[in-house]
C-alpha cells in the first residue's frame, strides 16, 4: 500500500502527465495502476465538468487505455 502511495504522489517538480503515467506503469504496482485507472474513469464520467474538456478527456482516455493494458499484463481481468 505504501509503495502505491509513493508511485501515485505527484513529484515536487512537475513532469508531463504522460510521463507520470509511464512511471505508474513502470512501477508494475497493480494497486497503483488500478487506483490511477479509477481516477481516470472518474475524470471521464459524462457528468464531470472539466476545464478544457476536450483536451483533458483525450488525455484521460489515452491514459486509461494504457493503464488498462498494463493491468491486464499483470493479471487483472476486471471490467
Amino acid at each position: 500500500m505504501i509503495a502505491a502511495v509513493r508511485v501515485l504522489t505527484k513529484p515536487a517538480v512537475p513532469i508531463p502527465y504522460p510521463e507520470r503515467i509511464d512511471g505508474v506503469i513502470a512501477s508494475r504496482d497493480l494497486m497503483a495502476i488500478l487506483v490511477k485507472m479509477s481516477d481516470n474513469e472518474d475524470n471521464l464520467a459524462p457528468d464531470r465538468e472539466l476545464p478544457e474538456a476536450g483536451f483533458l478527456r483525450e488525455r484521460y482516455a489515452a491514459s486509461f487505455a494504457r493503464l488498462r493494458e498494463a493491468a491486464g499484463a499483470l493479471g487483472y481481468t476486471g471490467p
